[in-house]
This record gives C-alpha cells, structure tokens and sequence, in this order.
C-alpha cells in the first residue's frame, strides 16, 4: 500500500505551504505535491474541509481550485479527495484520505477563525452572523443540540469564506460594512451567504425553500 501524508507549514505572516507526500506502488523513491497559500487561500481551504466533514455521508461532491492544485471531494466511507496538479508533462493526480488532510488543518483552522475574528470587518462580520436566523434550508427534524452545532459551524465556514473579501476596501460586502445606513444590506448579504453554505449540505431540503442564493463559487464541482 502507499505510504501517504500530508504536511502544512504555517509562516508568520498568515501564510502556508501544503504539502502531499507519497509513494507509489511498486516505484522507487517518493512522490510530491505542493502549493504555497495566502493567508487568503489557507482560509479558503481550511472553509472548504469544514464544509466538506460536515456533510457526514451526504453524497454531494465539491470542489476547490488553490493555485496549484485542484481539489475534488469525494463522498463516501471512507470520504476521499482527489488533489490534481497540472504540470508541463500534463495533470499530475493522487487520491488520498479526506480525514487526513482535515486533521492536518486543526491548527490553522483555528489560528485562521481567530485571525478572522479578531480583525476589524470581521468581528462585524461574526457579531452579524450572531444575529442571523437559522438558514431555513435545516431540516425541521434536527436534534437541537445538532442543529445548533451545525449552525455553530456554518457561522464559521460563513466568517472564513468571507473576511478576506471584507478587507478588500472596493468589495461589495466592505461597503456595506462601512456604511451604516447599509446595515440591512450587510445583514442580508451575510444571511444569503450562510444559507448558501447550508444549501451545499442539505440540497434536497432547498427546493423547499423560497428564495435562491447562489452557491459559493470556490465550492463548486467543476468535473
């Protein structure tokens, strides 16, 4: 069986590096593949494992491009992800343990929700998101204990997923931070933008809910 791991590097100015080593069957010598990250793009990954452990054998496959790597979920027992790179002799592929790559991530995950929490449009962002109603995409037949949980969680994946467009002076979502006359506007931004992470896991209790917000473009299956 291959030898496979994952190692992320974390730098002191919120940056990383990702790395996949392995060993292919029957071939000498080992294997890698690698992808430095913003600060940004480590939130976005660390935005798309939570979304994706949280699906619990939910059968929707996301995915997420980083600048050198292209990842796919795949749901399943074990869940698996499928981390392609593209390189001047053509796509270089592997499939690796879901659950490895999300247990790497505990860390940053963490450093990067205080980070988000911690910085100016973000601690609006979370204060806001306190005061959102539940998405009404949850099925009704959620334990409450679950339920908070899940909304607990997809408040998180809420904040990751947009802090770092907040910070962007020009966005639209920054704007309406700003103003306080926009302060409905900001509202309702953060409650589409949570209903759209609820969406990617309950997609069959969506259709029963008014409304349409789009699903977050990092976290679409392009394959």
């Amino acid at each position: 069986m291959a030898t496979k791991s994952f190692s992320l590097t974390l730098r002191d100015d919120g940056t990383a590096r990702l790395s996949y080593i392995y060993r292919r069957p029957r071939e000498p010598g080992i294997s890698r593949l690698s992808c430095d990250l913003s600060a940004a793009g480590l939130a976005r990954l660390a935005a798309f494992c939570e979304i994706c452990d949280l699906q619990r054998g939910r059968s929707l496959p996301l995915g997420l491009e980083l600048d050198a790597l292209s990842l796919r979920f795949q749901p399943g027992e074990p869940a698996m992800l499928q981390i392609m790179r593209m390189g001047r002799s053509g796509p270089e592929q592997v499939t690796a343990p879901f659950a490895e790559l999300h247990a790497e991530l505990s860390e940053a995950t963490d450093r990067c929700l205080a980070l988000a929490r911690s910085s100016r449009r973000g601690r609006i962002i979370w204060e806001i998101l306190g005061q959102c109603p539940r998405p009404g995409v949850l099925p009704p037949d959620l334990p409450r204990d679950e339920a908070d949980a899940v909304f607990h969680r997809l408040a998180e994946i809420t904040l990751l997923s947009l802090a770092g467009e907040a910070e962007k002076p020009g966005s639209p979502l920054s704007r309406k931070l700003r103003r306080k006359k926009s302060s409905t506007e900001a509202q309702e931004h953060l409650e589409a933008a949570l209903a759209s992470q609820a969406r990617l896991l309950f997609p069959g209790h969506a259709a029963r809910v008014e409304g349409d917000a789009v699903l977050p473009e990092d976290l679409r299956d392009r394959a």
